[in-house]
């Protein structure tokens, strides 16, 4: 197609020009019953072909602005080995659903009233039933509301259970997971993770019904 194309890492929701048009087309383009124009179809690159041509310009990703950037602190402090190529590991091996309440999980931005009430969603950051607050550790390991769905996921994590960075497969530090060089992810415990979130139905969304899925829950027992 003979197009030159220049790829860089900005801070989101930054101060460059177009980040946020970029933000709504993303969300619009991916919206419940979204279909891609069959025009776009024909001109899509597979993202395997832009990594190869990537590495035959020795393009690199900017590891310096990503560690050095006030941006996505949660991320960070979930898996201390990013930027790495264990990412590819953990969404490779996903479907579609499980990598999205991976991701909204890792992020820090999943729906719990600590992110909801920062976005203006929810009124409060405590949670309904417990009034505590409500956050995505919370919702993994000590909301009582839940105890009978974390059976198989405290089996599968064994005595790393209630570590945040290894129920999401992120690296935590050397005297846990070793040499980052050699650590791999233990997709057994991310799995185990999603199950019982997917179980909990807390993440789902409900069409016209608000973000909170947790107050159909509570109209269904």
């Amino acid at each position: 197609m003979n197009r030159a194309v220049s790829v860089h890492w900005v801070l989101g929701h930054g101060t460059c020009a177009g980040n946020d048009e970029a933000d709504k087309l993303a969300k619009s383009a991916t919206a419940e019953g979204t279909t891609v124009p069959a025009i776009l179809i024909k001109v899509v690159i597979p993202l395997s072909i832009m990594r190869s041509v990537a590495r035959s310009k020795a393009i690199k990703p900017e590891h310096d602005a990503f560690a050095t950037s006030t941006t996505g602190q949660f991320t960070k402090q979930v898996d201390r080995a990013l930027p790495g190529k264990h990412t590819l590991l953990l969404y490779n091996k996903l479907n579609r659903r499980e990598a999205a309440i991976l991701s909204q999980l890792r992020i820090g931005r999943a729906r719990v009233n600590k992110y909801l009430s920062k976005i203006g969603v929810a009124e409060s950051e405590l949670c309904d039933d417990c009034q505590q607050i409500e956050s995505i550790p919370d919702l993994l390991f000590t909301r009582r509301k839940w105890e009978q769905h974390r059976a198989h996921m405290q089996a599968e994590h064994g005595r790393r259970y209630g570590e945040l960075s290894y129920a999401l497969g992120g690296y935590s530090n050397v005297s846990r997971d070793g040499n980052p060089t050699k650590w791999k992810p233990d997709m057994k415990a991310v799995k185990a993770t999603i199950e019982f979130v997917l179980a909990t139905k807390r993440l789902d969304y409900v069409p016209g019904g608000g973000l909170q899925a947790s107050q159909t829950d509570d109209i269904e027992e």
